[in-house]
């Protein structure tokens, strides 16, 4: 398409000398330039065969810079003549790559330029006319100038004369434009304090903005920036918005795009027009300050001359918070066995740090996230308020009071993290692509699109017990005695055996049993117990005082047994042992461990709720329970804490107590023991017997059988079978008595154990015709009672 297009040229600060005939350029230092008031028509750069030019949509203003060797400039000549050369080109492009195709015509004009100004020579050709095509290079070179009166040159010729080009595109410019919608800056780098944000309609010209065609999502705190770009006609827009005030200017704005010369920036402009019947069509940026939450719109109608109108339009976005700040929160333990709702305080933000109200946020996810003591995740789903596990559909919500509302059915004592989503409050948005999905940010991106999601903190959780720890249930062989009975017995194993078990795992029936029980318990409930993660391992130090053991060898005979417990330092002497051992983490948390993993099955593999299964998982009396034993021996030495086949001489079997002022310190914390334990030598014995006469048989009563033990003074006293006050017992049955000795006949006689402690004891068979026989019984017992002794018994 052909276009007339008026060609003007300015010259500023040309500088002239008292006379016009001294008045001589330096003709190597003339320069000619685009005036920057142009900068509105650029379009960037093009390439023609790999060189750069400028793109104008119009006819930029170019001006003519001289130095010149007198600076005098008391007479000024008011008129000048200039020579110049334009040669057009057409051109064809691809994207911004042109090529020349043909020469359109070359111009040599020469015209008047009018002094206007004492200080400045400010100069324009008028009239000048060529016919061109939309895309064309335009070159001009300035040939020469005169002085109106005389035609004298003021160049001399030479081919080194200024020039200039640039290409002219309008392509694209005179289409039916429109754009409607969000608007933005494209920043290089992230913008400075107090940088202005607001696009100019400009921007759009030099790729420092863009437009979209739809409204995106915004964030509160920050202005909105809605565009429209229309063709300019002879119609009236009039802006509305069904959500705010579009004549309210404290909180929207509209901006008319800068068209005329020497406008810098868009300016603001009445919603209702100048006459009050509207907006001309045009380019306008509708800026949004302080938007409240929600969803918005911003609306334009189209009216022609007759105020009809023919078009309207309109825009919705949402407008998200910037943040949801969450509370940590302490939880009793209790809780979650109970119909509780736990409510963590929200605060929700703008992009400045300011607290706003929201209704309908909630969150589509909640997971409690917590580890075992070797640092393995484990994620569980919360539920809302009904009991739901919280999802898209069945969201948990922050209620009027600002309070996010859960149901916490987690049923051990740990620390945790809770991770959420916010529920899609942009809702639609994110359908309609108005926002991306990545990420937490309030930045508007290249794209002039922020997050859809309202970012969440992660709430640190505490579920609270009380922990006790405490000495439980003291057991003196293994509660059978009200005394510590001693021997050689190791379980499992007979006196033969000694030396097979070794070290404090070297475990025993006869003993003084500590256990030390680690319970952890409701905060409100106290007979609820929980499985607990612990930090920290505990100590437990005894210091055990022994009363009338004057043995000095004691350091030898004393055995200790732990089952778990690791040993720090064990210091025996014959009237004290101290020992300090550690309950590891490792131990601690093995039964928080297990169940941690069986809710994990429980929840993420079968799909049940907490709240449904919590009541499972309440611990047990003694899940954490550890003994510690105190032993002694009679006959043998011990190594390790364990017998050996080593034996004692001159052993001391009298009776001895550990005094109830020994003291167990449990995790910094002293525990007395409230009774003196005594420690006895128990034996069980028979006495010489004789067979009825002529019999080859002898039958062993229950009460043939005699327990002893010996006492303070050395003296050999009952053991009753039965509890009594005048005396020590042990309450293990006889016949279990019976079956742990092994009778051995010197004459080779038979032994038949029968029911009830009853023995039958056969003479052999090549010894039944003598006359008279006496055996001798020896015996020994293998793991309940000491019997090394012997008896005899005569057949006749």
């Amino acid at each position: 398409m052909k276009k007339i297009i008026l060609l003007f040229i300015a010259f500023f600060e040309l500088l002239a000398n008292d006379n016009f005939k001294n008045f001589y350029p330096d003709f190597n230092a003339v320069q000619i330039n685009f005036n920057s008031n142009s900068n509105f028509y650029h379009k960037g750069e093009g390439i023609i065969n790999n060189k750069k030019y400028q793109i104008y949509k119009k006819i930029p203003e170019l001006i003519i810079d001289s130095i010149y060797k007198n600076s005098n400039t008391n007479n000024v000549v008011k008129q000048y003549k200039i020579s110049y050369k334009i040669q057009v080109i057409n051109l064809t492009k691809n994207k911004n790559i042109y090529e020349k195709t043909n020469t359109i015509n070359t111009y040599n004009e020469s015209k008047i330029l009018d002094y206007i100004n004492s200080n400045k020579m400010e100069f324009f050709i008028r009239d000048f006319k060529i016919n061109a095509n939309d895309i064309m290079l335009i070159e001009l070179e300035i040939q020469n100038i005169y002085d109106s009166n005389t035609n004298t040159a003021m160049f001399l010729n030479t081919s080194n004369k200024p020039k200039i080009a640039f290409i002219y595109d309008e392509t694209g410019d005179n289409i039916n434009k429109f754009m409607f919608g969000s608007i933005w800056k494209i920043f290089d780098n992230k913008p400075s304090i107090n940088e202005e944000l607001r696009p100019k309609l400009s921007d759009l010209e030099n790729d420092k903005a863009k437009i979209a065609n739809k409204a995106y999502t915004r964030v509160a705190g920050n202005d909105i920036y809605i565009g429209l770009l229309q063709n300019e006609t002879a119609n009236k827009i009039k802006f509305y918005s069904n959500t705010d005030r579009v004549k309210n200017i404290n909180n929207i704005i509209i901006y008319k795009k800068c068209d005329f010369n020497g406008c810098s920036k868009d300016y603001v402009v009445n919603p209702d027009g100048v006459d009050g019947n509207g907006l001309p069509t045009g380019d306008y940026v509708i800026e949004f300050i302080n938007t409240t939450i929600g969803k918005h719109d911003i609306c334009y109608e189209e009216l022609n001359k007759q105020n009809t109108v023919i078009k309207k339009e309109c825009r919705e976005f949402m407008v998200r918070p910037a943040r949801i700040q969450l509370d940590d929160i302490n939880l009793n333990v209790d809780d979650s066995f109970q119909d509780t709702i736990t409510k963590i305080k929200a605060t929700i933000y703008d992009t400045q740090d300011r607290v706003i109200n929201v209704n309908n946020l909630g969150v589509k996810l909640a997971k409690l996230k917590v580890y075992d003591s070797l640092s393995n995740e484990y994620k569980f789903d919360l539920e809302n308020i009904n009991y739901n596990k919280v999802s898209k559909t069945t969201p948990a919500m922050i209620n009027k009071s600002n309070e996010l509302e859960l149901k916490i059915g987690y049923p051990f004592s740990n620390e945790g993290k809770i991770e959420f989503l916010e529920n899609d409050f942009v809702g639609d948005d994110i359908l309609n692509d108005k926002c991306h999905t990545n990420g937490f940010s309030n930045t508007v991106n290249v794209d002039g699109k922020i997050s859809c999601n309202v970012k969440i903190n992660e709430v640190n959780i505490n579920f609270k017990s009380n922990s006790t720890k405490s000495l439980e249930d003291i057991k003196t062989s293994n509660n059978l005695s009200d005394a510590v009975l001693f021997s050689d017995e190791v379980i499992g194993q007979s006196e033969a055996d000694l030396g097979k078990c070794f070290g404090l795992g070297c475990d025993f029936t006869h003993s003084l049993e500590l256990p030390i029980v680690i319970k952890n318990h409701g905060i409100i409930d106290n007979n609820k117990l929980v499985y607990k993660y612990f930090p920290n391992d505990i100590s437990i130090e005894f210091d055990l005082k022994f009363l009338d053991n004057n043995d000095t060898n004691a350091d030898k005979r004393y055995r200790i047994y732990t089952n778990t417990l690791k040993e720090e330092l064990i210091n025996i002497t014959n009237q004290n042992i101290k020992m300090n051992f550690i309950a590891t983490k490792n131990i601690l948390n093995k039964p928080f461990d297990k169940k941690l993993s069986e809710l994990n099955k429980d929840v993420n593999i079968n799909n049940k709720k907490l709240s449904d299964i919590a009541k499972n998982y309440l611990a047990k009396e003694k899940d954490l329970e550890f003994i510690t034993k105190i032993g002694y021996t009679k006959f043998h030495e011990t190594n390790q804490y364990a017998p050996t086949n080593k034996a004692i001489i001159n052993p001391m079997a009298s009776e001895f107590s550990i005094d109830k002022t020994s003291t167990i310190k449990i995790d910094g914390v002293d525990t007395i023991l409230s009774n003196n334990y005594s420690f006895i030598f128990a034996s069980a014995s028979y006495k010489d017997l004789k067979a009825p006469k002529n019999s080859k048989y002898i039958k062993l009563l229950s009460t043939d059988l005699n327990l002893n033990y010996i006492d303070k003074n050395g003296k050999i006293s009952e053991l009753y079978n039965t509890k009594s006050t005048t005396g020590h017992y042990y309450l293990e049955s006889i016949e279990n008595i019976v079956n742990s000795i092994i009778f051995n006949s010197d004459y080779n006689s038979t032994v038949t154990k029968l029911p009830k402690g009853e023995v039958l004891i056969e003479l052999d068979k090549n010894k039944q015709n003598n006359e008279y026989v006496k055996d001798l019984i020896r015996t020994y017992s293998t793991n309940v009672i000491s019997s090394n002794s012997s008896f005899s018994i005569e057949f006749r």
